[in-house]
């Protein structure tokens, strides 16, 4: 059973190692759904871009392999808060996500952009690269390649 209280799910997101040494024992358990989820906590005011890494490194590679190099940005030019990404992860258990989610303020950091949303265009105009993923795509392929 996982057991995350909020003082551990706090050391974990502020203790780098720490919260290494969780993730690589998580696939060690055996879970039962959902009896053993206990409540998370998050601060979920921020909303970010999540894209495929994956997808990512292809642009990236598009751009090294200009003759002159230029600042571009790679992104899905779509954010969600951390809250509805959850909301929208338990939906694809039968979970209701209210059940086992806390929006906690303590997890703010005051370094945290408020809305992280971008535009890739150009990007699209000098590389013709676009993402071919959205968030929901990534979700989708994190829940069917675990």
């Amino acid at each position: 059973m996982i057991n995350i209280t909020i003082e551990d799910n706090l050391e974990l997101y502020k203790d780098y190692e720490k919260s290494l040494d969780f993730l690589s024992k998580i696939d060690d358990i055996d879970y039962e759904y959902p009896k053993n989820i206990t409540y998370f906590h998050v601060y979920s005011e921020i909303k970010s871009d999540w894209g495929c890494a994956e997808e990512y490194v292809k642009g990236m590679h598009l751009m090294l392999q200009q003759e002159n190099p230029e600042d571009l940005i790679i992104s899905t030019e779509t954010s969600i808060s951390l809250e509805y990404f959850v909301k929208y992860t338990f939906v694809k258990y039968n979970l209701d996500y209210k059940k086992y989610l806390v929006i906690n303020d303590i997890f703010k950091r005051p370094s945290d952009i408020k809305i992280s949303k971008l535009s890739n265009k150009k990007l699209f105009n000098k590389l013709n690269w676009n993402p071919t993923y959205n968030v929901y795509n990534v979700i989708d392929k994190l829940i069917d390649n675990k």
